[in-house]
């Protein structure tokens, strides 16, 4: 997060500040640094898309079923002073989900970051 904490129940990102993802395994990259060196923080030519939930609407079966809502990515690269470690910095919809467990989607190039017939999910504490 901006106050360089970790995500986390007792310590959720607000709305309208920033939150730092991290990943690993994205595999081959523009302008790579040498094997094991550390990255200098160039940003990447595109950014991931981010969603995030924004509340429930009911559906015909009475299940909830969350929608998804933009949020702005202003960095997406590999983290500066790192080797292998991909950064995105994304700030927050102000109307965003609140929760212990708010469920967010990355999309690089139209790829997700799971498989959308999993049920498992990425998920961040907002307040």
């Amino acid at each position: 997060m901006q106050d360089a904490t970790i995500n986390n129940a007792a310590h959720p990102v607000v709305r309208g500040q920033y939150v730092i993802l991290y990943g690993t395994g994205v595999g081959p990259v523009p302008n790579p640094p040498a094997d094991g060196a550390a990255a200098s923080g160039q940003p990447a030519s595109d950014f991931p898309e981010v969603l995030i939930a924004a509340s429930t609407t009911g559906t015909t079966t009475g299940t909830p079923t969350p929608a998804f809502i933009p949020a702005n990515v202003t960095y997406s690269g590999l983290a500066p002073g790192f080797a292998g470690l991909w950064q995105i910095n994304v700030q927050i919809p102000i109307n965003a989900q609140s929760g212990t467990a708010v469920v967010i989607r990355l999309f690089e190039k139209d790829i997700p970051n799971l498989d959308q017939t999993s049920t498992l999910t990425t998920t961040i504490a907002v307040n």
